[in-house]
Protein backbone atom coordinates (compact mmCIF):
# COMPACT_ATOMS: atom_id res chain seq x y z
CA UNK A 1 0.00 0.00 0.00
CA UNK A 2 0.99 3.62 -0.39
CA UNK A 3 1.30 5.36 2.95
CA UNK A 4 0.41 9.05 3.27
CA UNK A 5 2.99 9.45 6.05
CA UNK A 6 6.27 7.94 7.15
CA UNK A 7 4.82 6.03 10.10
CA UNK A 8 4.21 2.29 10.17
CA UNK A 9 2.05 0.82 12.93
CA UNK A 10 2.85 -2.62 14.40
CA UNK A 11 0.50 -4.68 16.57
CA UNK A 12 1.75 -7.40 18.93
CA UNK A 13 -1.22 -9.35 20.28
CA UNK A 14 0.27 -12.75 21.21
CA UNK A 15 -0.40 -13.91 24.80
CA UNK A 16 3.27 -13.73 25.76
CA UNK A 17 4.13 -10.39 24.20
CA UNK A 18 6.17 -8.22 26.55
CA UNK A 19 7.56 -4.72 26.48
CA UNK A 20 6.12 -1.52 25.00
CA UNK A 21 4.45 -3.36 22.12
CA UNK A 22 2.62 -5.88 24.31
CA UNK A 23 -1.01 -5.97 23.22
CA UNK A 24 -0.69 -2.46 21.78
CA UNK A 25 0.27 -0.59 18.67
CA UNK A 26 3.85 0.59 18.29
CA UNK A 27 5.17 2.97 15.65
CA UNK A 28 8.32 2.88 13.57
CA UNK A 29 9.37 6.01 11.70
CA UNK A 30 10.51 5.33 8.14
CA UNK A 31 12.16 8.28 6.40
CA UNK A 32 12.81 6.86 2.93
CA UNK A 33 10.34 7.86 0.25
CA UNK A 34 9.33 5.19 -2.21
CA UNK A 35 9.43 1.43 -1.65
CA UNK A 36 10.38 0.28 1.83
CA UNK A 37 10.65 -3.14 3.44
CA UNK A 38 11.02 -3.81 7.14
CA UNK A 39 11.66 -7.07 8.99
CA UNK A 40 10.34 -7.37 12.54
CA UNK A 41 11.75 -9.84 15.03
CA UNK A 42 9.94 -10.78 18.23
CA UNK A 43 11.61 -12.82 21.00
CA UNK A 44 9.75 -14.02 24.06
CA UNK A 45 11.33 -14.75 27.51
CA UNK A 46 11.78 -18.39 26.54
CA UNK A 47 13.85 -17.47 23.51
CA UNK A 48 11.22 -18.21 20.90
CA UNK A 49 11.64 -16.01 17.84
CA UNK A 50 9.12 -14.94 15.21
CA UNK A 51 9.65 -12.84 12.11
CA UNK A 52 7.34 -10.60 10.08
CA UNK A 53 8.04 -8.70 6.89
CA UNK A 54 6.18 -5.62 5.69
CA UNK A 55 6.52 -3.85 2.35
CA UNK A 56 5.00 -0.44 1.64
CA UNK A 57 5.39 2.87 -0.13
CA UNK A 58 5.96 6.22 1.51
CA UNK A 59 4.66 9.12 -0.59
CA UNK A 60 4.73 12.60 0.91
CA UNK A 61 4.92 14.46 -2.41
CA UNK A 62 1.79 15.99 -3.95
CA UNK A 63 1.11 15.36 -7.63
CA UNK A 64 2.34 17.85 -10.19
CA UNK A 65 -0.79 19.43 -11.58
CA UNK A 66 -0.78 22.18 -14.21
CA UNK A 67 -3.58 23.91 -16.08
CA UNK A 68 -3.16 24.69 -19.76
CA UNK A 69 -3.07 28.43 -20.58
CA UNK A 70 -6.43 29.93 -21.52
CA UNK A 71 -6.53 33.03 -23.75
CA UNK A 72 -8.49 35.66 -21.89
CA UNK A 73 -10.73 37.33 -22.74
CA UNK A 74 -11.86 34.45 -24.96
CA UNK A 75 -14.18 34.97 -27.91
CA UNK A 76 -15.25 31.33 -27.95
CA UNK A 77 -16.34 28.60 -25.57
CA UNK A 78 -13.64 27.38 -23.19
CA UNK A 79 -12.73 23.76 -22.38
CA UNK A 80 -10.17 23.52 -19.57
CA UNK A 81 -7.34 21.00 -19.97
CA UNK A 82 -4.56 20.01 -17.59
CA UNK A 83 -1.45 17.84 -17.19
CA UNK A 84 -0.64 15.43 -14.34
CA UNK A 85 2.45 13.67 -13.00
CA UNK A 86 3.19 11.80 -9.80
CA UNK A 87 6.28 9.95 -8.59
CA UNK A 88 4.38 6.88 -7.40
CA UNK A 89 0.70 6.99 -8.32
CA UNK A 90 -0.32 6.04 -11.84
CA UNK A 91 -1.97 8.88 -13.73
CA UNK A 92 -5.15 6.81 -13.99
CA UNK A 93 -5.24 6.55 -10.19
CA UNK A 94 -5.04 10.29 -9.53
CA UNK A 95 -8.48 11.72 -8.79
CA UNK A 96 -9.12 15.18 -10.22
CA UNK A 97 -12.14 17.17 -9.04
CA UNK A 98 -13.31 20.23 -10.95
CA UNK A 99 -15.52 21.01 -13.92
CA UNK A 100 -13.52 21.23 -17.16
CA UNK A 101 -16.47 22.63 -19.10
CA UNK A 102 -17.06 23.59 -21.80
CA UNK A 103 -18.04 27.08 -20.65
CA UNK A 104 -20.09 29.01 -23.20
CA UNK A 105 -21.72 32.03 -21.57
CA UNK A 106 -20.15 35.48 -21.35
CA UNK A 107 -18.76 36.20 -17.90
CA UNK A 108 -15.82 36.10 -15.50
CA UNK A 109 -14.87 32.62 -14.30
CA UNK A 110 -12.79 31.16 -11.46
CA UNK A 111 -12.94 27.34 -11.63
CA UNK A 112 -11.23 25.37 -8.79
CA UNK A 113 -9.49 22.02 -9.37
CA UNK A 114 -7.86 19.55 -6.97
CA UNK A 115 -5.70 16.54 -7.84
CA UNK A 116 -5.39 13.80 -5.19
CA UNK A 117 -2.96 10.90 -5.45
CA UNK A 118 -3.33 7.45 -3.89
CA UNK A 119 -1.59 8.55 -0.69
CA UNK A 120 -4.00 11.45 -0.22
CA UNK A 121 -1.54 14.20 -1.19
CA UNK A 122 -3.28 17.04 -2.99
CA UNK A 123 -2.49 19.92 -5.32
CA UNK A 124 -5.03 22.67 -6.04
CA UNK A 125 -5.23 25.07 -8.96
CA UNK A 126 -7.80 27.64 -10.12
CA UNK A 127 -8.53 28.37 -13.77
CA UNK A 128 -9.33 32.06 -14.19
CA UNK A 129 -10.61 33.42 -17.48
CA UNK A 130 -13.13 35.71 -19.14
CA UNK A 131 -15.48 34.80 -21.97
CA UNK A 132 -16.70 37.70 -24.07
CA UNK A 133 -18.29 36.70 -27.37
CA UNK A 134 -20.81 39.51 -27.70
CA UNK A 135 -20.15 43.03 -28.99
CA UNK A 136 -20.89 46.16 -26.97
CA UNK A 137 -24.24 47.88 -27.26
CA UNK A 138 -24.20 51.49 -28.49
CA UNK A 139 -27.12 53.78 -27.85
CA UNK A 140 -27.51 57.39 -28.93
CA UNK A 141 -28.58 59.90 -26.33
CA UNK A 142 -31.90 61.21 -27.55
CA UNK A 143 -31.86 63.92 -30.18
CA UNK A 144 -34.83 66.24 -30.35
CA UNK A 145 -36.16 65.11 -33.66
CA UNK A 146 -34.56 64.52 -37.04
CA UNK A 147 -34.37 68.24 -38.00
CA UNK A 148 -32.35 70.81 -36.05
CA UNK A 149 -32.11 74.56 -36.39
CA UNK A 150 -28.77 74.86 -34.62
CA UNK A 151 -25.42 73.12 -34.38
CA UNK A 152 -25.53 69.54 -33.04
CA UNK A 153 -23.23 67.86 -30.53
CA UNK A 154 -23.77 64.15 -30.08
CA UNK A 155 -23.58 61.95 -27.00
CA UNK A 156 -23.65 58.14 -26.85
CA UNK A 157 -23.73 55.43 -24.23
CA UNK A 158 -21.99 52.05 -24.40
CA UNK A 159 -22.58 48.85 -22.46
CA UNK A 160 -20.96 45.41 -22.50
CA UNK A 161 -21.79 42.27 -20.51
CA UNK A 162 -18.14 41.79 -19.51
CA UNK A 163 -15.97 44.80 -20.31
CA UNK A 164 -16.53 47.84 -18.05
CA UNK A 165 -17.92 50.82 -19.94
CA UNK A 166 -14.84 52.93 -19.18
CA UNK A 167 -12.65 50.28 -20.84
CA UNK A 168 -14.60 50.19 -24.11
CA UNK A 169 -12.81 52.05 -26.88
CA UNK A 170 -15.16 54.31 -28.86
CA UNK A 171 -14.28 55.94 -32.16
CA UNK A 172 -16.46 58.58 -33.83
CA UNK A 173 -17.11 62.26 -34.29
CA UNK A 174 -19.18 63.80 -31.49
CA UNK A 175 -19.30 67.18 -33.20
CA UNK A 176 -20.28 69.91 -33.05
CA UNK A 177 -21.83 69.48 -36.49
CA UNK A 178 -22.29 72.88 -38.14
CA UNK A 179 -22.99 72.18 -41.80
CA UNK A 180 -26.53 72.69 -42.99
CA UNK A 181 -28.18 69.81 -44.73
CA UNK A 182 -28.00 66.09 -44.11
CA UNK A 183 -25.23 64.98 -41.78
CA UNK A 184 -24.07 61.38 -41.26
CA UNK A 185 -22.46 60.23 -38.04
CA UNK A 186 -20.82 56.89 -37.26
CA UNK A 187 -19.54 55.42 -33.99
CA UNK A 188 -17.68 52.15 -33.41
CA UNK A 189 -17.27 50.60 -29.95
CA UNK A 190 -14.72 47.85 -29.30
CA UNK A 191 -14.51 45.82 -26.08
CA UNK A 192 -11.46 44.17 -24.48
CA UNK A 193 -12.06 40.96 -26.47
CA UNK A 194 -11.99 43.00 -29.71
CA UNK A 195 -15.70 42.50 -30.33
CA UNK A 196 -16.96 45.55 -32.18
CA UNK A 197 -20.29 47.22 -32.88
CA UNK A 198 -21.07 50.16 -35.18
CA UNK A 199 -23.87 52.71 -35.01
CA UNK A 200 -24.67 54.84 -38.08
CA UNK A 201 -27.36 57.52 -38.24
CA UNK A 202 -28.31 60.74 -40.06
CA UNK A 203 -29.88 64.04 -39.13
CA UNK A 204 -30.58 67.37 -40.80
CA UNK A 205 -29.42 70.85 -39.78
CA UNK A 206 -31.47 73.75 -41.17
CA UNK A 207 -30.55 77.12 -39.69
Amino acid sequence: NISPSNQVAVLCNAPDCVGPLASSIGTFVVTNAGTNQIVLTATDPAGNVSFATASFFVDNSPPLFGLAPIPSPARRSVLISYALFDNYSAIADIVVTGDAGPYSFDGVYAVPFTARDEAGNTTSRTARFVIDKGPPVITLSPLRGFYHNSNVTLAIRVFDAVTPSNSIVVAGNYGPYTNEGTNTASFTARDEASNAATLNFRFVIDK
